[in-house]
């Protein structure tokens, strides 16, 4: 059997085919990729941001720049209202301890105002005015030492120095104490610890104890005893006040049954009776126990404890007599006698004043015990 020859055999066409993994991209495809419209994406939103910021840093340098402005505003307006407002007015009240307060304030200031300068010569002036006491027309000023005053143009470099000089006020508060201007002179040494708390203490303080020792003691002489108790007190805190503590004593005594006399007559008859074992002789003390004798014993009546009327009526005639006194004590003797029938006294009340016996329930002197 012979072979065929395979060029004789009828071929059938090869066709390739193509597997669907091969596939690639149409090469005819045209525009851009997605990574590219990612990139312009982002480059937006990184453009906006940018935006959004130089916006907000613009709005925020601007608002700075007003809140600057306004606050420069408000302290120019503060300063002037100082200077012309305040400042005047605690020159005109003397008030030299916040007016030296307001010219520190202002002198602080970077820079300060240029009106310092002549409010500085203003506020020395008054300080020396208020400081140094009127010259006495019968005896001869005593000679003080030459005082050196703050320059009337301060510069800005002494701007913040003290306004005042606490050696020349000390110095002058002694000579206001010699001079018997005792309450000048304690307001002068206030001022003094008041900017200087340190300076010579001891001094001070001493100078200020006698300065209102001596003028509470004025007080309690003119009759000001409210003031005086208040002034005492003061005195209290800086040391022993010696004498003077007793006249507060009496003082409170005195207020305290002032204050009794209309709504606890009784009561009042003890602080009177107190004082008056003191010193008969204090202000009114006589005639106002007398007269709370009198209120007490009438108190009595119309509460018909005729009894014990006639004993306050008997003591205010031991205190000082009086024909109206004796006259309410023999009414009230006959109605305690008769058990409560109340008639009026006969006969003309003598003249004569009653026997020195001692009265029942009359409040004991301090310090002297009941008998």
């Amino acid at each position: 059997m012979t072979e065929l020859n395979d060029q004789t055999q009828p071929h059938r066409p090869v066709t390739r085919t193509q597997s669907p993994q091969a596939k690639t991209p149409n090469a005819d495809s045209s525009g851009p990729g997605c990574w590219l419209w990612g990139m312009i994406t982002v480059m937006a939103f990184g453009l906006s941001a940018l935006l959004m910021m130089g916006a907000g840093l613009w709005g925020w340098a601007n608002g700075a720049q007003t809140i600057r402005v306004y606050a420069l505003q408000t302290q120019q307006a503060v300063i002037q209202e100082q200077l012309t407002t305040w400042i005047p007015r605690d020159v005109a009240d003397g008030n030299t301890l916040l007016l030296e307060q307001r010219l520190m304030g202002l002198a602080s200031l970077t820079p300060p105002p240029v009106e310092l300068g002549s409010v500085y010569a203003t506020a020395t002036q008054l300080s020396v005015t208020l400081a140094v006491p009127p010259t006495p027309t019968l005896t001869a000023a005593p000679a003080l030492a030459p005082t050196v005053l703050p320059s009337p143009n301060p510069t800005v470099a002494d701007a913040n120095a003290p306004l005042f000089d606490v050696a020349v006020l000390f110095t002058q508060a002694q000579t206001l104490y010699n001079n018997g201007q005792y309450a000048e002179s304690a307001k002068l040494l206030d001022s003094v610890m008041a900017l200087d708390a340190t300076y010579q203490t001891q001094a001070v303080q001493t100078l200020m104890l006698e300065a209102l020792r001596a003028h509470a003691l004025g007080l309690f002489r003119s009759g000001e005893l409210a003031q005086g108790i208040i002034v005492a007190d003061q005195a209290l805190l800086y040391g022993d006040i010696g004498e003077l503590g007793y006249e507060r004593f009496v003082a409170g005594l005195y207020l305290d049954a002032v204050s009794l006399d209309q709504i606890n007559p009784g009561a009042a008859i003890a602080k009177w009776s107190a004082i008056y074992a003191q010193n008969p002789t204090y202000a009114d003390v006589k005639n106002r126990l007398y007269q709370s004798y009198l209120n007490y014993a009438d108190l009595l009546m119309n509460q018909l404890d005729y009894c014990a009327a006639e004993q306050q009526y008997t003591a205010a005639n031991l205190l000082l007599y009086s024909l109206d006194a004796e006259s309410k004590r023999l009414t009230a003797q006959g109605a305690c006698q008769s058990g409560g029938q109340v008639t009026p006294s006969s006969g003309t009340p003598s003249l004569a004043q009653p026997a020195t016996a001692a009265p029942i329930g009359v409040p004991a002197p301090i310090g002297v015990p009941n008998s």
